[in-house]
């Protein structure tokens, strides 16, 4: 049986920790380059700007600053003078970034269904919920330098980590009113109603949000380092999950072909593939991103697009 509590072992989950922190940056870093044309055409492209611009962007770009900041302060070989306000930076981005993320859930949850007012009511109060349990944990950041591990690492972290659960419940009350709108539509098809509404990225981001659920209220140790250890080490390649799977979704349902409407904040996205289901009316329908997959490949001639 091992002894989660030996300071080897909680020396060991700290630099695992780590390693995971930088391999999740180095994929987010990766996933941003790529994707940095669709922040170019959303800005140049004339009337392409919406509302739910500014949440998209508030998602990304925090989140790009934040892991900078927090892979330099895990890699100083010299002791840092002000890790606290180094850890206020990185919590400050990062909790941006995860408020903006379950904002864009809750604005497509919304929108698939038709901005009833209840749900309207339902998820402002969940968000405005997560938002406080969110802030309340930046005031209480506060960091030390730890030799052994050549990093800060936060010494008030309790509020922190149990604010995660605060996002992990609005993406699951986001999970399930998705699976009631599917249950209500579900005569048009499962694989196409699942892609045409995004509804693959909420079970992605809540499948990571359960093993830091799992790890922090197991709390296999911490006496040493009350940070990058065993009930932590999941945090940020959740938070990173998390912010991919929702900017993703947003750009797969962004039709800028269309520039009179935000397509994003409607319950369907016009696309080719509506012309040919038109005789099965039900209001849900493909994003143009997936066409490929749903009609045999790319090279295929499609049809025009329908409004």
């Amino acid at each position: 049986m091992v002894n989660w509590q030996d300071p080897s072992i909680e020396v060991f989950s700290g630099y695992v920790s780590i390693v995971l922190m930088h391999i999740s940056s180095g994929f987010y870093f990766w996933e941003f380059s790529i994707s940095l044309w669709f922040d170019w055409k959303l800005v140049a492209k004339k009337g392409a700007f919406r509302s739910t611009s500014w949440p998209y962007l508030l998602t990304r770009y925090p989140l790009l600053i934040g892991l900078i900041t927090g892979v330099v302060a895990t890699v100083s070989r010299e002791p840092v003078s002000d890790c606290s306000a180094l850890y206020k930076l990185v919590a400050g981005n990062c909790i941006l970034s995860i408020a903006m993320a379950s904002l864009l859930l809750a604005l497509r949850v919304v929108a698939v269904c038709n901005r009833k007012r209840w749900i309207v009511v339902l998820f402002s109060c969940a968000w405005l919920f997560e938002c406080a349990m969110l802030t309340y944990a930046i005031v209480l950041a506060e960091g030390v330098y730890v030799p052994v591990l050549h990093a800060c690492v936060l010494v008030q972290n309790a509020p922190i980590h149990y604010s995660f659960f605060a996002p992990f419940g609005m993406d699951l009350l986001c999970l399930v009113a998705m699976l009631a709108m599917l249950y209500n539509h579900r005569g048009l098809g499962l694989w196409r109603l699942l892609v045409s509404q995004g509804l693959m990225y909420f079970v992605i981001i809540l499948t990571f949000h359960v093993p830091v659920a799992a790890l922090v209220l197991l709390k296999m140790n911490g006496a040493v380092f009350t940070t990058h250890g065993m009930h932590t080490m999941m945090e940020f390649p959740a938070m990173v999950a998390m912010v991919i799977a929702s900017t993703r979704m947003y750009r797969e349902l962004r039709d800028f072909n269309n520039t009179a409407v935000d397509t994003f904040s409607m319950p369907a996205t016009p696309t080719r593939w509506a012309h040919r289901q038109s005789s099965r009316s039900t209001g849900t329908i493909l994003p143009m991103s997936q066409l490929a997959v749903i009609r045999g490949g790319p090279d295929r001639k499609s049809v025009p697009e329908t409004e």
